[in-house]
């Protein structure tokens, strides 16, 4: 993708371990009914095939975006921004770096899971995205899963080539 993110004094870096306490206590802040463990992000940050970014504003973490690429597919694991800002384009700015990133490094395709009740799934159809199933109570009693698919082969501009390499074997 062209350009930075689409406000001024936002940066994305890659993840590393030293972030790890500050994206789980977003995290949690998040989603305080399921939110993962700080360990949970240290084995995500040791697993291979990870792209891992954090969006960073005045020195704090303000987002974050994880995708496994299990060639040819891939799967959005996380993605969040920050309360105070959202609103801001941010969220559909790193939803697109992350599918450019699992495309660059040859997913065809890219599922994700949301709860039923996140807004967030109106972003993730404008995005292209299509519902493929419900998980029935996935998250709890009443709260169910939506299982969403993208194709991303020829629909995603591609990144540098770096970024392809991070995720590589």
């Amino acid at each position: 993708m062209n350009g930075g993110p689409p406000v001024n004094g936002v940066a994305m870096v890659p993840m590393r371990w030293w972030h790890l306490p500050a994206v789980a206590a977003l995290e949690t802040r998040i989603f305080e009914d399921a939110p993962w463990s700080l360990e949970q992000f240290y084995a995500e940050l040791a697993a291979p095939d990870r792209w891992l970014r954090v969006l960073m504003s005045d020195g704090a973490v303000a987002g974050y975006v994880d995708v496994a690429v299990t060639r040819p597919d891939s799967d959005l694991m996380t993605i969040a921004v920050a309360p105070q800002m959202r609103g801001l384009g941010l969220g559909r700015w790193l939803l697109r770096q992350a599918m450019a990133a699992a495309a660059s490094a040859g997913a065809g395709t890219m599922f994700l899971e949301v709860r039923s009740d996140n807004p967030a799934q109106g972003i993730y159809l404008r995005e292209g995205f299509e519902q493929l199933d419900v998980r029935r109570d996935y998250y709890g009693p009443g709260v169910a899963a939506v299982v969403m698919r993208r194709r991303l082969a020829g629909a995603v501009p591609a990144v540098p080539a770096q970024v392809a390499e991070e995720v590589a074997p």
